[in-house]
């Protein structure tokens, strides 16, 4: 036999209305938000030092306990000389005060090397678990590091770049 519960509100003794961890529902490990920006920036740079990658995307933890799993992927290309080489890393932003790159290194996460004197190009990839610990709005922005001084793109015309955040109850 089953039953159907049919209410219009549900509240707590105190009159306000119950989050979803008071229902029991946020479940360590459940995702609780998806959100994507996808774009077809383009970013060039010519010399050394980190640059913003064109695009970002921002979301709102329902806790301080959740975590964000970061995931994006850009094209990506590095002109110039052998030895070149294009890094990729990424900065999170909250309350308007950008933390450092989680990588922390002129290399980054990753980096795409030019061999030789031809252009290389390739995806650049990420995937990161963040722990922010607010329930302030954060941005995360791709970054890129042309570490040699030479040419190198960041996107590029015709093809798309995604950043997603997935908010995970912890």
């Amino acid at each position: 036999m089953s039953s159907i519960l049919k209410v219009d509100q549900i509240q707590l003794s105190n009159g306000n209305t119950p989050t979803a961890g008071d229902l029991g529902l946020n479940i360590d490990g459940n995702i609780l938000q998806v959100v994507q920006n996808v774009s077809n920036a383009s970013v060039t740079s010519t010399t050394a030092g980190w640059v913003n990658g064109g695009f970002n995307q921002t979301i709102t933890p329902s806790s301080a306990s959740s975590k964000i799993l970061v995931l994006y992927n850009i094209w990506c290309i590095i002109y110039g000389t052998g030895g070149s080489h294009v890094a990729w890393d990424l900065v999170r932003t909250v309350n308007g005060v950008t933390s450092g790159r989680f990588a922390n290194t002129q290399y980054g996460f990753s980096a795409l090397y030019s061999i030789g004197t031809s252009s290389h190009q390739g995806t650049a990839t990420m995937q990161y678990l963040d722990s922010p610990n607010t329930t302030s709005a954060v941005t995360y922005t791709p970054q890129f590091n042309s570490v040699n001084n030479q040419q190198a793109n960041f996107g590029n015309a015709g093809r798309i770049g995604t950043i997603t955040l997935l908010e995970i109850a912890g």
